[in-house]
């Protein structure tokens, strides 16, 4: 990975109290201690009790970068797509353009352009069938892994995420892709030895190398991981592609009859971007654009969700009372569901976006000014006095996402699972989203799975720790809920529980 900014010069940023990091660009080593010490119960290690902005120099290579956990800056730096102020910078996208330039990679007229093509894809259509395929899979799971139907019978679920990966992967793939699998049959593209989720799996861990070495490289590297990663990269990128030029057919051939609005058209995300990028006109996505895309709704399509939802369960096992209250507005429902049931499971709704706030899968915003500015910063508690902080062009500003969502001046109380804190609060507050325009386009995507598939998973399970011989709750929840992977996403490794049929 190459920062390619300039070194800053003198500057307010060299006045702010600074951490030396030992790692190549620096940031990965300084979050991922973060991550570790306000998991481990030591959230102030990093910032001090009275700071919300550092500076992090690193020791070896790379800029110094400013780090903020202050909201208020979140909104100046982070909000905007098309902000003529901060950017993202090149070398902070690498890891999300192995496949093509996307919607998460573009700064100003270009993200302008990739958001218009696709922000159609996204609608009430969507979101009604998220909630219909959600609970289909969630249902067809049950069925096939043979979970007890039987009131008072219980099940050892030693991995929950085996099951949330793989269902998140069938949800996009279903309503992102119009490709449906039933859970006993992974889908495996014609010719290829391991399955869509399998190499979608291999590339989310070993992406690094995509980034460092050239595609060349490892494909003549004799070793085993790199062999696995490009065969799975170029297997996923053939499946895109090939599907692009299905549905590209297909949109011709109603463009050609006047019927854009046939319904067959309408039924996937991906479809309906291609419809979109079609009818742009001048400016229309290229094929590696398309590509990127599509990659990007995959992995953001059901690794993020999958995350939380690990992220929820693990919560919802050490928290009975919490599952009540989920229970309890879930019988309210009756037994008919539909996607107009979502908009009353405001209590299920709040558990995943605080599993969300205490693991939030997007860690980090990295962002740069185009041109020398001033940013404000409020003051971090009634000791301190708001200041101003002067950004040379270029230099560069990571949103520590976890910092945020565990300031206390922020939610107070922050180490504490507590729903009810985001009652009352619109959907447009919450941050791990990020916040603005340049928001996760596939938000209410998420809320809605997520939902769906705990309202699912309590209606029917008691949730609780699978415990080890002689090992006590206490013991779970550090084995468990303080045992971090960061990869592309931030996660729990896993959950191990026990389900217990109502």
């Amino acid at each position: 990975m190459t920062n390619t900014s300039p070194r800053l010069e003198p500057s307010p940023l060299d006045q702010m109290d600074s951490v030396v990091s030992f790692m190549l660009p620096g940031v990965v080593a300084y979050v991922a201690w973060r991550t570790y010490s306000v998991l481990k119960w030591q959230q102030d290690a990093a910032y001090g009790k009275d700071k919300d902005t550092i500076r992090v120099t690193p020791l070896l290579w790379g800029d110094t970068i400013l780090y903020t956990r202050n909201i208020d800056i979140l909104r100046q730096v982070a909000g905007g797509g098309s902000n003529r102020t901060f950017i993202k910078p090149e070398w902070g996208s690498e890891g999300m353009m192995i496949f093509g330039r996307n919607l998460v990679s573009e700064n100003l007229d270009d993200w302008r352009r990739h958001r218009r093509i696709m922000q159609p894809a996204f609608n009430t259509k969507t979101y009604d069938l998220v909630w219909q395929d959600t609970i289909k899979t969630y249902k067809d799971m049950v069925k096939t892994e043979a979970w007890p139907t039987t009131p008072g019978q219980s099940i050892d679920i030693p991995s929950i995420g085996r099951y949330t990966y793989k269902l998140g992967l069938y949800v996009i793939a279903a309503i992102g892709l119009g490709v449906r699998f039933d859970w006993a049959t992974p889908p495996t593209p014609p010719g290829q030895k391991k399955g869509l989720h399998e190499n979608i799996q291999t590339l989310e861990h070993f992406y690094i190398l995509l980034i460092i070495f050239s595609k060349k490289l490892l494909n003549a590297l004799p070793i085993n991981a790199c062999k696995q990663l490009m065969e799975s990269y170029n297997s996923v990128k053939t499946f895109i592609q090939s599907e692009i030029h299905v549905r590209r057919d297909l949109v011709h051939q109603s463009m050609a009859q006047g019927d854009t609005e046939n319904e067959s058209l309408r039924l996937d995300v991906f479809t309906r971007l291609i419809l979109s990028n079609e009818m742009e006109g001048k400016y229309p996505l290229s094929d590696p654009e398309l590509i990127g895309s599509v990659y990007m709704l995959l992995l953001a399509g059901h690794d993020t969700t999958s995350a939380t939802i690990i992220a929820a369960c693990a919560q919802l096992a050490v928290h009975p009372d919490i599952q009540a209250k989920i229970y309890e507005e879930v019988q309210s429902l009756g037994d008919n569901w539909t996607f107009e049931s979502y908009s009353k499971l405001r209590y299920t709704l709040q558990v995943f976006v605080e599993a969300s706030r205490l693991y939030p899968a997007g860690f980090l915003a990295l962002r740069s000014p185009l041109e020398d500015t001033v940013v404000r910063v409020p003051a971090a508690n009634s000791t301190r006095q708001p200041s101003q902080l002067a950004l040379p062009k270029d230099s560069a500003v990571c949103v520590d996402f976890i910092g945020v969502h565990y300031n206390p001046n922020v939610f107070p109380d922050p180490m504490r699972f507590n729903p009810s804190r985001w009652d009352g609060v619109g959907e447009d507050h919450f941050t791990t989203f990020s916040t603005g325009p340049r928001q996760c386009l596939g938000k209410k995507f998420a809320m809605t799975e997520g939902v769906a598939f705990l309202a699912s998973l309590i209606k029917d399970y008691r949730i609780a720790p699978l415990l080890k011989a002689g090992e006590t709750v206490e013991q779970w929840k550090d084995r468990s809920l303080n045992n971090i992977k960061m990869l592309l996403t931030l996660s729990i490794k896993d959950a191990p529980l026990v389900l217990t049929r109502r």
